[in-house]
C-alpha cells in the first residue's frame, strides 16, 4: 500500500465539496473553509495499492469540478486551491510542511 495526502488548501470559503477516488466517494465537508493562517482547509490520508488513481473534486454549489488521474507509485500528495472559480492542483512525492 502507498500513502496518499489530498490537502485543500487556500480559497474555499464554507464550499461542499465532494471527492470521489476510482469512482467511489470518500470525502464530503459541506462546509469547508480556509484557514487563512496557515493556508490550509482539511488533510485527508489514503492508503491505496501502486496503481492509477481517478480523483474526481467536485463543489457542486458552484458548479466547479476537477478530474485527476495520477499515477501512484510512491508517497503522493495531491494539493487543492482553489483560485478564481478554478481548482488548481499540484502533484508532488514530498512530504506536507503543515503535516
Amino acid at each position: 500500500m502507498v500513502k496518499f495526502i489530498l490537502a485543500f488548501e487556500n480559497g474555499f470559503i464554507k464550499d461542499k465539496v465532494i471527492v470521489k477516488i476510482n469512482n467511489e466517494q470518500v470525502y464530503q465537508n459541506d462546509n469547508l473553509s480556509s484557514d487563512l493562517r496557515i493556508g490550509m482547509s482539511d488533510v485527508i490520508e489514503f492508503d491505496y495499492p501502486q496503481g492509477l488513481l481517478v480523483v474526481d473534486i467536485s463543489l457542486p454549489n458552484k458548479e466547479i469540478s476537477e478530474n485527476i488521474s495520477l499515477e501512484l507509485v510512491q508517497f503522493t500528495s495531491l494539493k487543492i486551491s482553489l483560485v478564481n472559480s478554478k481548482l488548481n492542483h499540484t502533484i508532488s512525492s514530498k512530504p506536507l510542511r503543515y503535516m
